[in-house]
């Protein structure tokens, strides 16, 4: 332009790309304004034990997203139905810690740190005024022997991998005492594992 010799053509394709670029940056910063907002809400929620209003796939939503780096680099599916609608009263911290134990146990034990394909699904139905959660994977499955001692404190078969056999203790605890709610587990080995939370709201 200094030297007056640039064309139409020139000037009208450098403008389209400078565009093209504001535009990308302007929706990197939005994304990660999004992201920022998700950990906050994770963060404060875990920290709190004080039940408020939310939107439940809108918390769980943020659940998958907190932990998406563990599995980007997967062929784990994370399938999640629940109405975007369903407004409740509870404790988020508390569902936060149990569904990121349950998605952290399928990763680990079932799918083998990450290394098998499959499919995890996280349903959501409320009956009058208690919250149905199914929390299933296609996993290698639980022994039958084992199925009822997964909620005992310290019970782990990956104690030689670093396992401290609490998440799952947790997580009964969690829905028995904080949320006044039932777990129950079914399993199969070689299919899956399937997890019945239900609790007043």
């Amino acid at each position: 332009m200094e030297q007056e010799e640039v064309e139409e053509d020139e000037l009208l394709s450098a403008l389209d790309s400078i565009d093209k670029g504001f535009n990308l940056t302007l929706s990197n910063l939005k994304r990660a304004a999004n992201l920022v907002n998700r950990f906050k809400r994770t963060a404060v929620d875990q920290t709190s034990d004080e039940e408020r209003a939310f939107h439940l796939h809108e918390v769980i939503n943020d659940i998958i997203n907190t932990l998406h780096s563990h599995f980007k680099k997967t062929e784990i599916e994370i399938a999640l139905d629940c109405p975007k609608a369903l407004k409740i009263v509870s404790l988020p911290g508390a569902l936060e810690q149990i569904i990121t134990n349950l998605l952290m146990n399928s990763l680990i034990h079932g799918f083998n740190q990450g290394q098998n394909a499959g499919i995890i699904k996280i349903n959501v139905q409320l009956n009058e005024n208690h919250l149905h959660l199914e929390y299933s994977d296609n996993g290698k499955g639980i022994a039958q022997e084992n199925v009822e001692k997964i909620f005992e404190p310290f019970f782990s078969t990956y104690r030689a991998h670093g396992g401290s056999g609490l998440g799952m203790y947790i997580c009964y605890n969690l829905i028995t005492t904080q949320l006044q709610g039932t777990i129950s587990c079914e399993s199969t080995l070689g299919k899956g594992v399937v997890f019945h939370i239900d609790y007043p709201i």
